[in-house]
């Protein structure tokens, strides 16, 4: 039987790359010094005394102390050679990698995994080989760097070469990136030993971080706006990553009831204890709208369509009609219990579920919209065309929080833009608009047609001028 040896190996402080101190350690044998004098992802030599004990094919595992933390391999003695100094040893991997660097001295941003259906992935010209590419594909993601994994053929890669990279992230796009190699090592992927290289950018792009953001967004269940945000992954197109659509079942009215007492109670509109306070009877024959971000309810409106007999929400609450702001009952619809998470605000969630309302309305030919709100959410409807009425009111469920009737019309600012912002108009409502003209063709005016057609012109022009 051969030997089984424990390695040790710590790094110097002056060259960490090319040199370190070796101890060998086994029960039959005391401890031995070395030093690594070459390495690869695959296999090590080290240089020893010429009194060692080991020899070809000693098992060894070898555990590396590298920035505080120990980096484990499993191998055996290849060859041993006579030096001027001793034997050189020849180790080969058999498990787990040789780390020929820390890996903590780039991983100083929250690693998020990919999704294995939805791999970004990339090619490169490959630095070992003449007119031969290296391809791979992504563990890995993060602000400061990636894990990426490639076949076994590429073994000399080393830490420390550069690739020029075109990656390619699911749904979103190419990207050329330039990246450093910090380490090399061999790992079980998948049911198969590959080669898993770890990179760092060594230039960085914000467009790109966006991109990597929203990709994350999509297709990782952890990754929410806010946890995204707070490790400088930034992304406005919320609603991409999101799916729309109506409740339909009890479970989803649940998260809706849910969300709704944990939004109100953030506000501090209501006791979060007390779901009674956030269910409305229109609740069961109206419609909720919802945004789901992997299978979880994040946000959600009632539209409350009422008949020409039966009194909105707003009515009851300020205790009388307001058939001078509403003449066609058939015809208005009333937006209630708006709410978003707290993981997922800051980016176009808010305008994704109005686009939906506003296709909602133009399909059920509700045209008049009316909500109430309070001061603090006031200028996010003004903003989308909505304007004032004279009806102002305080809600005593609400811990007699002051509310305002604002009333919004579909023809007027969704089709025809006035009371809008061009801008926010191209914005929110033209993709709103474009979905209802394919759906329902010859619907729209002359004029309403000769408005899409402006900024279907101009929009492009204004971003690049912008940008």
């Amino acid at each position: 039987m051969n030997a089984v040896s424990l390695v040790h190996v710590t790094p110097p402080k002056t060259n960490p790359q090319l040199s370190c101190v070796i101890d060998f350690q086994d029960k039959a044998h005391p401890s031995e010094s070395g030093k690594v004098i070459a390495y690869s992802a695959l296999n090590f030599s080290v240089e020893v005394n010429e009194d060692t004990h080991l020899s070809v094919g000693s098992q060894i595992t070898a555990t590396f102390p590298i920035d505080g933390k120990e980096s484990i391999v499993h191998g055996f003695i290849k060859s041993k050679v006579d030096s001027q100094n001793g034997w050189i040893l020849s180790i080969q991997q058999t498990q787990t990698p040789f780390a020929v660097r820390g890996v903590n001295d780039f991983r100083t941003s929250r690693r998020w995994k990919c999704n294995s259906k939805y791999q970004p992935t990339g090619v490169c010209e490959s630095p070992i080989a003449l007119s031969s590419k290296l391809f791979f594909r992504a563990l890995e993601v993060s602000k400061s760097g990636w894990t990426l994994v490639t076949s076994l053929r590429n073994e000399g890669i080393e830490p420390g070469q550069q690739l020029k990279t075109s990656m390619q992230l699911p749904t979103i796009g190419p990207f050329k990136l330039n990246l450093t190699v910090v380490h090399v090592r061999r790992r079980e992927v998948d049911g198969e030993v590959q080669l898993v290289i770890g990179v760092k950018y060594k230039t960085k792009s914000k467009s790109f971080f966006a991109a990597l953001a929203q990709y994350l967004l999509q297709f990782n269940a952890d990754a929410t706006a806010k946890a995204l945000y707070k490790e400088g992954l930034k992304t406005r197109a919320i609603s991409e990553a999101v799916t729309f659509k109506t409740v339909e079942t009890q479970q989803e009215y649940e998260e809706v009831l849910a969300l709704r007492l944990y939004s109100y109670g953030q506000a501090q509109k209501i006791n979060a204890t007390d779901p009674s306070k956030v269910i409305s009877k229109h609740d069961h024959w109206d419609n909720i709208f919802i945004a789901k971000h992997h299978g979880s309810v994040i946000a959600c409106v009632l539209l409350i369509t009422p008949n020409e007999n039966q009194l909105l929400e707003i009515e009851e609450d300020l205790n009388c009609r307001i058939d001078d702001v509403i003449p066609k009952r058939e015809e208005v619809v009333e937006i209630t219990k708006l709410c978003t998470h707290s993981e997922y605000r800051g980016g176009d969630l808010i305008a994704g579920l109005f686009r939906e309302m506003g296709v909602f309305c133009l399909e059920k030919n509700r045209t008049t919209v009316i909500c109430g709100t309070d001061d603090k959410l006031a200028p996010l409807y003004l903003n989308c065309g909505f304007k004032e009425t004279n009806y102002n009111y305080t809600i005593e469920r609400y811990g007699n929080l002051q509310h305002r009737c604002l009333k919004g019309d579909v023809i007027t600012s969704v089709l025809g833009g006035k009371l809008v912002n061009p801008i926010i108009w191209s914005y929110l409502w033209r993709p709103c608009v474009e979905y209802f003209s394919k759906r329902n063709q010859n619907k729209l005016t002359f004029r309403q047609n000769m408005h899409l057609k402006i900024h279907r012109f101009f929009t492009p022009i204004i971003r690049r001028i912008k940008a």
